[in-house]
């Protein structure tokens, strides 16, 4: 069989002590080879920059990886270099440099300590490296897929929050593509809605059934019904939508007194709704006052051989004095009563006038059936 067809099965761990019985590498090989790499690195590291430019990058670009086949590169570029080449009378290295380096590279050919380097190598990617990479590796993967996994699961609840966005959407009649704008919309409807509203419980109908709805008891019971019986369905439908201070105002005093100034504040008690829009722009614009950057004349100073400062020059442009003028009111909050609310937009009220109403719609399905 040709030798250079011959197959060798050696086990990788084995591979030091193979050669050590077979008399390619000395018993002490460990020892030498330590010794030999700590002044390897020791030559390498003080390679002159000046004088070996080009040995000098290699080793700083591979320093944390030194051994035998680096210091071989080095020393070719080394002798690459005028200073490299020359040579005293007894035909040896005159450069300090080059003479240890090659005096470390014959003590690894001397003791054939680079194929020990090469076998101790072996051992390591072999039997530590590389299945640490293949955990790696199995790990990541399981991660990819969990991260894939939790990719899709996030992807499905988010169509199904648009989904169920969008649904929402529909039940107030907007499409949610512009809620703010969409919403300030519904805003100015309110005073439609509140307006029909009104109309029908001031109309006749309801005036007939209130009538007909206390005749009715007293005939059956003999006695009136408590004066608090469809207390607000009868307000609305004899005054209408009110704004709450005329509506306890009505209560305390029926009739009337002192209530001129909130039945003219009750001609406008529906003027925020149209104009809610412009008072959420100055809302959101810091009831529309705009504050001008203050130029504090600091700046960012970075001397040499020191960190970076922050130096703060006042030229006197600055004026530091704090003038506390209180909270701006907004324009449109002077005209309009933000707070002022009336029997429809007020929830007590709204929902005891509803509960009125399903009574008296209880009570006309009983007649009927």
């Amino acid at each position: 069989m040709a030798e250079e067809n011959l197959t060798l099965r050696v086990p990788y761990k084995d591979v030091a002590q193979w050669l050590v019985e077979r008399k390619k590498l000395p018993s002490d090989w460990g020892k030498l080879l330590n010794v030999l790499h700590h002044k390897l690195q020791e030559n390498l590291s003080s390679i002159p920059k000046s004088t070996f430019p080009k040995a000098h990058q290699l080793v700083e670009e591979r320093k944390n990886d030194m051994n035998a086949q680096l210091l071989e590169e080095v020393f070719v570029l080394l002798l690459q270099t005028e200073e490299g080449k020359q040579k005293n009378f007894f035909g040896k290295y005159s450069n300090k440099t080059v003479k240890e380096v090659n005096m470390v590279n014959k003590m690894y050919d001397k003791y054939n300590l680079k194929l020990a380097e090469a076998a101790k190598t072996l051992v390591q990617k072999h039997g530590f490296d590389i299945p640490a990479l293949k955990k790696q590796v199995h790990s990541m993967e399981k991660q990819r897929k969990y991260l894939g996994d939790k990719a899709y699961e996030l992807e499905e609840h988010s169509k199904e929050a648009k989904n169920t966005y969008k649904e929402e959407c529909k039940k107030f009649g907007v499409s949610g593509d512009k809620l703010e704008e969409e919403t300030l919309d519904l805003v100015q409807e309110l005073p439609k809605l509140f307006k029909l509203v009104e109309k029908e419980l001031s109309g006749k109908k309801v005036e007939t059934f209130l009538k007909l709805f206390f005749e009715f008891y007293k005939h059956n019971s003999g006695e009136d019904l408590p004066k608090d019986t469809l207390a607000h369905l009868k307000y609305v439908n004899q005054n209408g939508d009110e704004t709450v201070g005329l509506f306890n105002a009505r209560k305390s005093d029926p009739k009337g007194k002192g209530t001129k100034d909130l039945k003219v504040k009750n001609k406008k008690r529906y003027d925020c709704y149209y104009k809610f829009s412009d008072y959420w722009a100055s809302k959101k614009n810091n009831f529309g006052i705009v504050e001008e950057p203050v130029d504090f004349a600091i700046e960012l100073v970075e001397e040499e051989g020191t960190a970076s400062q922050i130096e703060i020059v006042d030229e006197g442009k600055t004026d530091w004095e704090v003038i506390d003028k209180g909270e701006a009111p907004s324009p449109l909050e002077e005209k309009i009563d933000f707070e002022e609310e009336t029997i429809f937009s007020d929830t007590t009220l709204r929902e005891s006038l509803i509960s009125e109403i399903m009574e008296a719609q209880f009570f006309c399905k009983q007649r009927i059936a």
